[in-house]
C-alpha cells in the first residue's frame, strides 16, 4: 500500500503480506472508525510492516483496540499503534514475532498478550499508555530490548510461565517500572529500570524466578518479593535474587508478608536509603519455620558495611495470634553471614 490515509477497519483472514511503502518518511495510515477494531489479523502466517494504524483517540472504555491479533507465525514489524484500549492486543496467539513496533496512547495497554506462547517481543517502544507491555498467561515466550517510558506502569507478567524478560530499558513511568503476579520460572534478566514513584520491581505470589544481572536505581524501592498468602500455603517462595546493582533507591530489597525460601545473594546495594528491610507474617495457628520463613541472603555487598561480621537486615515479624483478629509486631533481625568486602565488577 502507498502512502495514504486509509479510512477503513479491515479483516485479514487469509495469509498475506501486507506492506506499506515509505515515501519521503510517510507511511500508510489506517484510521479506524465506528466500535470495531482497526486490523484485525486471524490468519495464520501473514506480514503486517510498516503501517499506522488509529484507532478513535476519542473513545474511551468502550474503546477498540487499534489491532488486535488472532494469529500464529506472523510478523508484525515496523509499525505504529494508536489508541483503543490496547493499542494492539495478541490473543492467544503463538511463534508470533512482534519488532519494532511503537505502541503508543493506549488507553488501558499499549501492547497486550493474553494466552500465547513462544512469542517473540521484541525492539519495542511503549510509551504513553496505562500499561506499557502487559503479558497474561503467556508461555515459553522472550520479551527482550523493549523500551517503555511515561506509561501508568511499564511492565507486567501476570501468570506467566517460562517467559524471559532481558534487557529491557523501563524508565520514568508514573507508577512501577517491573511487576508481575502468580507468574513461574521467569528469568528476568539485564534488564535496567530507574526513576519509579513505587519500586522498580515487585513480585507477588511468584515462585522459582531467576532476577539476575538487572540495574535498579532511583525508585521507592528496587526490588520487592511480596506473598498474599502465609508461611507454607504462600505462592511467594524460591525465587533467586542475584548479581544485581541496586542502588540510589529508598529502599533496595524487601521482603513482605509470607515471602519463603527465597534467596538474595552476591548483589551490590549501594547508596538506597534503606539497603534492605523485611514485614513478615507467623500465623500461631500453623506450623513455624525453623528460620524466618526460610529466607536467605549471602555474600551480598552492602554499601553501608564494613568488616568481617554479619550484616544485619533489620525488619518485623508479625504474629497473628488469632487469625485476622489481631496481631503482634515484633522488630527481628535476619543476617548475611558473608557480606561481600567489596562490590561486584560484573563488567
Amino acid at each position: 500500500m502507498y502512502p495514504g490515509v486509509y479510512k477503513e477497519n479491515i479483516i485479514v483472514d487469509k495469509s498475506l503480506r501486507l506492506i506499506g511503502i515509505e515515501d519521503d518518511g510517510v507511511v500508510p495510515s489506517i484510521n479506524g472508525s465506528g466500535y470495531n477494531h482497526t486490523i484485525v489479523i486471524s490468519a495464520d502466517s501473514c506480514v503486517f510492516k510498516g503501517f499506522t494504524v488509529l484507532s478513535n483517540p476519542d473513545f474511551k472504555d468502550l474503546d477498540p483496540n487499534a489491532c488486535l491479533l488472532q494469529t500464529n507465525n506472523s510478523i508484525i514489524e515496523n509499525n505504529t499503534f494508536l489508541y483503543g484500549q490496547a493499542a494492539c492486543h495478541i490473543d492467544g496467539g503463538s511463534r508470533n514475532d512482534i519488532r519494532n513496533n511503537m505502541f503508543l496512547n493506549g488507553h488501558h495497554i499499549g501492547l497486550s498478550t493474553s494466552h500465547g506462547n513462544n512469542n517473540t517481543i521484541a525492539y519495542n517502544m511503549a510509551r504513553d499508555n496505562g500499561d506499557g507491555f502487559s503479558c497474561w498467561a503467556e508461555t515459553d515466550s522472550i520479551i527482550i530490548n523493549n523500551t517503555a517510558t511515561n506509561n501508568v506502569q511499564g511492565m507486567r507478567a501476570d501468570s506467566c510461565t517460562d517467559c524471559i524478560i532481558s534487557h529491557n530499558d523501563i524508565h520514568k513511568n508514573a507508577q512501577y517500572g517491573f511487576t508481575a503476579m502468580l507468574a513461574t520460572r521467569l528469568n528476568l534478566l539485564s534488564n535496567t529500570i530507574y526513576s519509579h514513584y513505587y519500586g522498580g520491581m515487585m513480585l507477588t505470589d511468584c515462585s522459582n524466578c531467576t532476577i539476575k544481572e538487572n540495574e535498579l536505581y532511583d525508585n521507592q524501592w528496587g526490588i520487592s518479593l511480596e506473598s498474599n498468602w502465609y508461611q507454607y500455603r504462600t505462592k511467594n517462595k524460591n525465587n533467586l535474587v542475584e548479581n544485581n546493582l541496586i542502588r540510589d533507591n529508598e529502599m533496595g530489597v524487601m521482603l513482605l508478608t509470607g515471602s519463603r525460601n527465597n534467596v538474595i545473594s552476591n548483589n551490590n546495594l549501594i547508596s538506597n536509603t534503606k539497603n534492605a528491610w523485611f514485614s513478615l507474617v507467623i500465623s500461631l495457628a500453623e506450623p513455624i519455620q525453623p528460620r524466618i520463613l526460610g529466607n536467605t541472603w549471602d555474600g551480598n555487598y552492602w554499601g553501608d558495611w564494613s568488616g568481617e561480621s554479619p550484616y544485619p537486615v533489620e525488619g518485623y515479624v508479625q504474629i497473628h495470634v488469632q487469625w485476622l483478629v489481631f496481631s503482634i509486631n515484633i522488630p527481628w533481625r535476619m543476617y548475611d553471614e558473608n557480606p561481600a568486602d567489596e562490590p561486584y565488577d560484573w563488567s
